[in-house]
């Protein structure tokens, strides 16, 4: 069973009548969990060894939402913490601080949706002085496992570098089942972000259709036929 399913259970268990069909139309706080795991993946810190995920989470509600939500929250908001614990977990990440999930009521956001502010709290001095001298202690290479190009490695600019089908790219690939333009890769202060520039056929991290994903050490990219581990080449 997957963790958003065993959350499922449990929330169901904490609110009664939750997913009733009363209020199977309303914002559930399962939906909330998913766009918290999104924001940890969107949001972790790699430092040398270690990423560290967001463990404060601020959920803007409408205030239809907020109304309904806020009175159930004793129930669920303990659940969600440890749902942010457990996921930590499977994504390899740490947590500098207990979770912690605030329901914030904000009129500009719309009925039946979310905004998620996250942070990390506490920051350990460690992480401190890694997030400040990063950029000195690692470079990033692709190292293509399958498809047309397998064998070949990329280096990983600072700054942007697409990936696609057209020569002109940073990292050209002849894959015929990539899009000319098919993603885009940022390096800066030692993070590497890929996102999908809309391409035909989409791009995948470690299996999982994405927009756009703040990549780990080991992490593998997949476009079209084509699979690409992300690897540390140097570290002082």
């Amino acid at each position: 069973m997957s963790l958003l399913s065993k959350l499922e259970t449990k929330l169901e268990g904490a609110v009664e009548g939750l997913f009733t069909r009363a209020f199977r139309d309303r914002l559930q706080p399962l939906e909330i969990a998913k766009k918290i795991q999104k924001a940890m993946h969107e949001s972790k810190i790699l430092t040398v060894g270690t990423a560290y995920a967001p463990n404060r989470f601020k959920v803007r509600l409408n205030p239809l939402d907020y109304d309904y939500l806020s009175g159930i929250s004793a129930a669920f908001v303990p659940e969600l913490e440890g749902y942010i614990s457990e996921y930590a977990g499977q994504i390899n990440c740490r947590l500098a601080d207990s979770p912690s999930v605030i329901l914030v009521e904000d009129a500009s956001v719309k009925v039946s949706a979310t905004q998620i502010e996250s942070e990390i709290t506490n920051t350990p001095r460690e992480l401190s002085r890694k997030m400040r001298n990063r950029a000195q202690r690692s470079s990033y290479l692709l190292h293509v496992t399958e498809g047309p190009d397998s064998g070949r490695q990329f280096d990983v600019a600072d700054g942007e570098t697409i990936l696609g089908r057209d020569g002109e790219c940073g990292i050209p690939l002849s894959d015929p089942s990539s899009s000319r333009n098919h993603a885009r890769l940022l390096c800066a202060n030692g993070e590497v972000t890929i996102e999908d520039l809309g391409s035909t056929n989409g791009t995948y991290v470690n299996s999982e259709q994405i927009d756009r994903y703040s990549l780990l050490p080991g992490d593998v990219i997949g476009i079209g036929t084509t699979s690409m581990e992300l690897k540390v080449v140097h570290t002082v």
